[in-house]
């Protein structure tokens, strides 16, 4: 007689209910390389993103794991949080992306290489004009 597979549900149940490390693992390692090749797919192939992602997604099953034993689909459930990080995850990157060329583009205004020759000698004058002006 063989050992029957415990079910996804019963090793949530597990985990959230006994604080059962070992069914957690189990759930990790059934799981973890499908959520990874997923998050892949969703960060077009970075796979340092997707090790990411993935993380996060097993991070967010722990935190849930109390409201989530009694879902129907873990599978379903994992696909849809990995869509949402993956997502995330990109519209962060992109932000930080903006960010880093605006700084960029902030840093190359003040250090142009020629800076104008009337410019320089009017900046002085400029200054100590407007100091004599009244109020």
């Amino acid at each position: 007689m063989g050992m029957e597979r415990i079910t996804d549900r019963e090793l949530l149940r597990r985990y959230s209910l006994e604080d059962s490390d070992d069914a957690f693992a189990d759930l990790v390692s059934r799981h973890l390389n499908w959520v990874y090749s997923a998050a892949l797919r969703q960060v077009h192939g970075d796979s340092a993103a997707a090790s990411d992602v993935t993380q996060r997604v097993f991070c967010d099953l722990a935190a849930k794991a109390q409201q989530l034993h009694d879902h129907t689909s873990l599978t379903s459930w994992l696909h849809t949080s990995t869509r949402f990080v993956a997502a995330h995850h990109l519209r962060s990157e992109r932000r930080r992306r903006e960010r880093e060329e605006e700084y960029q583009i902030m840093n190359l205004v003040p250090n142009s290489p020629d800076p104008d020759p009337q410019w320089e000698e009017l900046r002085p004058v400029l200054d100590q004009s407007i100091s004599q002006l009244q109020e």
